[in-house]
């Protein structure tokens, strides 16, 4: 059967650039553990200089990224959340900008850049690579690249293996049950079409997983690869941190199965704590 191929970077972004999503992320307040050690790592160094964080969503990261310094910008390729986030901090500058193309900022002119929430896994693999290659030309010779990436190890979950409403009482628990009936047929409905769309590469994979209902294609990698990525777009010293914060060693690639992973990466080559 011959696959169909489709854009997903464009797939993707019509699932985010609505009003509903914008809202969705604009309550999504939550800081992640590894992220809150990441930016407590990172805040002396980082304290009133350069700070462009892409894929800002909602601003679910805005305070604490300003906290460390008001130079701070915000952008995402999604003019709804862009939106929302300036009616939310207006005291704060955002841009609508694609991340595959950064021609708004000068080469090495920021200090750290911050690409959360998995943001660049919803580009496609070309895209993918053009933007890591943008954000390392604008990145300070001193800087400090941090994102976050589905690892491919860590599996992904079908609807029937996350959404399992037959397990309920209905007659106990009949609005939950209608409610949790009515979202698997929804994830269902979403998932048949679009996991035709997936792809399975020797280097990576992308994949209609429970993001957003199924409604998005997601990329996916291993911490190994990923950072053979990172090394052909001339980062030099890179570390790769589990869900708990921890650094994982070389050994630790293969093994690590946490549904995300994120990266330190830095253009220099330097000695890597602990």
């Amino acid at each position: 059967m011959r696959q169909t191929i489709i854009d997903i970077s464009q797939s993707n972004l019509k699932a985010y650039d609505n009003i509903k999503t914008a809202v969705k992320y604009e309550n999504s307040t939550c800081i992640m553990k590894n992220e809150s050690l990441i930016l407590d790592k990172l805040k002396p160094q980082f304290k009133d200089k350069t700070i462009l964080e892409i894929g800002v969503g909602g601003g679910r990261l805005t305070p604490a990224l300003f906290e460390i310094s008001k130079d701070y910008i915000g952008i995402d390729w999604s003019e709804k959340m862009i939106s929302r986030c300036r009616e939310r901090f207006p005291h704060i500058s955002f841009m609508t900008c694609d991340a595959r193309d950064l021609f708004r900022f000068e080469n090495e002119s920021i200090d750290l850049i911050v690409f959360s929430y998995n943001g660049i896994d919803y580009i496609d693999h070309s895209g993918r690579m053009a933007a890591l290659r943008e954000i390392h030309r604008v990145l300070s010779a001193s800087g400090v690249f941090v994102f976050s990436s589905h690892n491919w190890r860590g599996g992904v979950l079908r609807p029937w293996q996350l959404m399992q409403p037959w397990r309920m009482n209905p007659l106990r628990h009949p609005r939950s049950f209608l409610k949790s009936s009515i979202g698997f047929l929804i994830c269902c409905f979403n998932h048949k079409r679009n996991r035709r769309y997936e792809i399975y590469d020797d280097e990576f994979c992308i994949v209609n997983d429970q993001g957003d209902d199924y409604t998005l294609l997601t990329y996916y990698i291993d911490v190994g690869k990923q950072i053979n990525q990172l090394n052909e777009c001339g980062f030099k010293t890179i570390e790769a941190i589990d869900l708990n914060g921890n650094v994982l060693s070389e050994i630790d690639y293969m093994e690590c199965q946490d549904t995300w992973i994120y990266y330190i990466c830095r253009k220099a080559v330097e000695e890597i704590e602990g």
